[in-house]
This record gives C-alpha cells, structure tokens and sequence, in this order.
C-alpha cells in the first residue's frame, strides 16, 4: 500500500513538471480596443462572432508593433466616450469622426482618413434639391454624429431613427422614397453590395477620422502617432 501511494506520489509530480512546462504565459501587456462592430468598411461583427475591417486590421497591426496582445471589447456609438473614459477599454477605433465636443472628453491620435457626410437612396428616388421640408423622409442612426447633423441642419423633415446601425440599410431598402445620410465610406460600402442603391454626388460635411484614447493616456497616444507616422 506504502509503494502505491509513493508510485501515485511520483506519477503526480511528474504530470505537473511536464505541465509546467508546456505552459508558457504571455507575457505581453493587454491592449484593450473599443469598437462597435457595425461600421464596414471600418469595423464589422460577423455572426461567427469575428471581428473584421480595416480598423480591426490596424488594431492588431499595433498590437503586433508594440508587443500587446489585443483583445477587441464591444462598445456602441452611444457610450463608447464613456466607455473609454471609465477605463473598460484602452484605445476606441473603428471609423471615429474627429469633432470639438469629442475633443474636449478624449485625446484623438493623429487622423488616418478624411470623409464627410453624404446620402443614399433608391436609384431610382429622384433625391430633393431641399432636404429640409417635411416631405423628406430621412433614415439614421442614433447616438453618433450622423444623428446630430440630422438634427441640425433637417429639423423640418421627417426622421426616422435606427438604433441597431447594422439595420440601417436594410430600412432604407423597404423605403424607396427615404434617404439615408451618412458617412461617405460606409455608404460606399453598402451601395457596392446593394445594386438598388445609389450614393449622392456631393459631400454634404467635411470631416476627419482619428483614433480615441482617455484624457489621462498620454503615453499610449504617443505610440499610436508614432505608428500612424511610420
């Protein structure tokens, strides 16, 4: 009985040598980026739980380049400011228009695209020269930019929000006489892969997009702009 316990004693020690051994932990700091997972070309959540987009690509290129292991928190464009602020996340990307009440909640890297407000509609919908009657029917998201610019400069006409933005163009398409406004890329994005679907000639803003991190990060902001510059 004394031998069975001795051999058990030895099988045991041994098991977690080899354990021991095989576990090699990271040792690399956490990056912790923020992103909604609804704003392709940018950032995009598959059913499959997967994230993808260029921003999703950036994110794990620094990642790399800096020697974090990156882990993609979800957030939404409601509360991703108080979400980066109250330290869920580290860094907020994913298509994040630069403006100067954001720039007064957050520090924002050096911008990495320009883009600007535009519409979508039918191609068939012969689009108003006047969009601020009562007439028009107009389809946006809430709680980012686009439905601030809606309010500002269409309040006559009529509104209709969508809360859930990967929804936004599946609302438009059962609307042939509404109009979508939004960000040039991602109205681009979605005309390319819905033939229906026509993007407005002209920009109607003007604006630039740049990576977000909290007022009391200055270090990690130094690295992104110096990878931005690279």
């Amino acid at each position: 009985m004394h031998r069975w316990w001795c051999f058990l004693g030895v099988a045991c020690l041994l098991i977690v040598l080899v354990l021991g051994l095989l576990w090699v932990p990271n040792s690399k700091p956490l990056l912790r980026v923020g992103t909604t997972g609804d704003y392709p070309p940018f950032t995009l959540l598959l059913p499959s739980g997967r994230y993808i987009g260029s921003d999703v690509a950036a994110a794990q290129q620094f990642a790399n380049d800096a020697s974090y292991q990156l882990i993609l928190v979800p957030t939404t464009w409601q509360t991703w400011v108080s979400d980066l602020t109250q330290k869920r996340f580290d860094v907020a990307m994913g298509g994040i228009n630069v403006t100067p009440k954001r720039q007064q909640q957050v520090l924002f890297s050096q911008p990495y695209a320009v883009g600007g407000k535009t519409t979508v509609t039918h191609c068939k919908y012969h689009l108003p020269i006047d969009l601020n009657t009562p007439t028009s029917h107009i389809i946006t998201n809430i709680g980012g930019t686009n439905e601030a610019f809606v309010r500002q400069h269409y309040p006559n006409a009529m509104k209709q929000w969508v809360s859930d933005n990967t929804q936004l163009f599946t609302t438009l398409l059962a609307a042939p006489n509404a109009i979508i406004i939004t960000d040039a890329h991602e109205a681009y994005y979605y005309a390319s892969t819905h033939p229906k679907l026509c993007v407005g000639e002209t920009l109607l803003s003007h604006h630039v997009m740049a990576y977000a991190v909290a007022n009391d990060n200055p270090e990690l902001l130094s690295l992104l702009n110096n990878w931005l510059a690279k």
